[in-house]
């Protein structure tokens, strides 16, 4: 057969030569790179305020989305179309789509549909956009780990690394008594906003290290060690207790490899309580350094707000009140007057309850006395539930909820076989139980969530449900 040496056939061969070395790059490198990002990224010159981090990622989000799809899309063979990709076998990225969609539904019978669809940047609560960008993450990043093998193992370490660049960071400011990067009195906080929400991305890095110790153990070992401390010394109990959780499960069904889990709890327990003494212990000299292991004030301010998410699921079970603020403007509403005053000066620190101003127009005031006899006026704005899966049924009603839990459980067998991205969702799982995602951590969850997804015979190619790929690329 002889090849066509007109003009236009000759500039598509050039053409896709020259399109060879960044593809090659681009497939092999685009998502672990970017999961470093997500959870680190800060401007070295600049401000870094949590509105400027929730648009930043944003942008890196529908950038690094247009070239994974564009790259996966590339590779499918002359002549294939989506409708007739390998990928429909696959349950689980059909699952992120269905959320995509179903936020964008939800937020269509929101009280506050353009805001809902859009998101807000000054408290970092996203909308259906997000989301169905998220969805779209998930559907390359699974093509791809699927396709490249290899792009999985990259995802796993550039996560580790992540965990110690921010630890690094983390303790750097414990030592120096004051936030190195984010405008913030509170330490340690790195690139985040607080510590609790640092406390998620540390989890997940030692997630992922508990899943590397069969192959990596020295890197395992110092990351778990280094991390833990760091994550004991932010104060937060959650975190602390979805790490030795996972460790735990490791322990049961870790078979021959028991000692080193063994190992690992004791080095992780270990440094937990160093990092939180010597947050603890430079308090007077560090703006509200860390917090103590056994504070448990914040326990019944999260039992209000878990009634106050609960009535409103029961309210409106099946879209719910949408994304961005939707339900930061009626919160309020699901407590009786007596929990919301408990609330108030619990979380709040106010004074006896007396009045309330709310035109529905935004954020309530709150009109509180003193015990002086002081009158005094308080704007409270957005209450997180600190329970993601409420918070998810609270946003996109009990189908959205169920969608993201039928995500999680994909990952379920990979996790008992001790498989590092799945142990790393398992961790975070744990975390947002008693937490909740904030921008930098949401982006890698998916990310890694979608990585631990793909199961291990998927990725022979030599199964039918291999992905085909272009013989023109590499």
């Amino acid at each position: 057969m002889l090849m066509d040496n007109s003009l236009p056939a000759r500039s598509v061969r050039a053409a896709t030569s020259l399109l060879v070395v960044p593809m090659a790059l681009i497939e092999r490198w685009l998502w672990p790179v970017i999961v470093f990002l997500m959870l680190c990224w800060f401007v070295p010159w600049g401000h870094n305020t949590w509105t400027s981090g929730v648009a930043q990622r944003q942008v890196l989000l529908a950038v690094a989305v247009g070239l994974g799809l564009a790259v996966e899309l590339l590779q499918l063979p002359p002549g294939k179309t989506l409708n007739r990709l390998a990928l429909r076998r696959h349950l689980s990225p059909l699952l992120a789509v269905a959320f995509g969609v179903w936020t964008l539904i939800a937020s269509g019978a929101s009280d506050y549909p353009i805001e809902s669809l859009t998101g807000t940047l000054r408290a970092g609560d996203f909308g259906a956009l997000w989301y169905a960008g998220l969805s779209l993450a998930f559907v390359a990043v699974y093509m791809n780990v699927l396709r490249v093998p290899s792009v999985l193992d990259r995802i796993q370490v550039s996560v580790v690394f992540a965990g110690l660049f921010l630890s690094g960071l983390a303790l750097a400011e414990v030592l120096a008594g004051r936030s190195l990067v984010i405008g913030s009195n509170l330490v340690p906080v790195a690139t985040f906003m607080g510590p609790g929400h640092l406390a998620g991305a540390l989890v997940l890095s030692i997630g992922m290290a508990c899943g590397i110790l069969k192959v990596r153990p020295r890197l395992a070992l110092v990351t778990i060690g280094l991390v833990s401390v760091a994550l004991g010394a932010t104060g937060n109990r959650t975190g602390a207790a979805a790490v030795l959780l996972v460790i735990s499960l490791c322990l049961l069904i870790a078979g021959e490899r028991r000692t080193r889990y063994l190992l690992t709890a004791g080095v992780t327990a270990t440094a937990l309580i160093l990092g939180n003494f010597a947050a603890t212990g430079l308090g007077n000299n560090v703006a509200q350094a860390g917090r103590s292991l056994s504070d448990a004030t914040s326990i019944s301010t999260r039992v209000l707000l878990a009634k106050a998410a609960v009535d409103g699921i029961r309210q409106r079970p099946v879209f719910g009140f949408g994304g961005g603020d939707a339900f930061s403007y009626d919160w309020y509403k699901h407590l009786s007057r007596e929990d919301l005053n408990e609330f108030l000066v619990l979380d709040h620190g106010f004074g006896q309850l007396i009045d309330i101003f709310d035109e529905n127009a935004g954020p309530p005031v709150f009109v509180n006395r003193t015990p002086d006899g002081a009158v005094q006026y308080h704007n409270v704005y957005g209450q997180k539930i600190h329970n993601q899966y409420l918070d998810f049924a609270i946003m996109w009603g009990l189908v959205g909820l169920g969608l993201f839990l039928a995500m999680l459980l994909r990952v379920v067998p990979n996790a008992l076989s001790l498989r590092p991205a799945a142990l790393a969702v398992v961790a975070v799982a744990l975390f947002l139980t008693f937490w909740f995602s904030m921008y930098q951590l949401e982006g890698a969850l998916w990310i890694v969530l979608a990585a631990a997804s793909v199961r291990p015979v998927e990725m022979d190619s030599t199964t039918p449900a291999a992905l085909p790929t272009n013989p023109l690329l590499p």
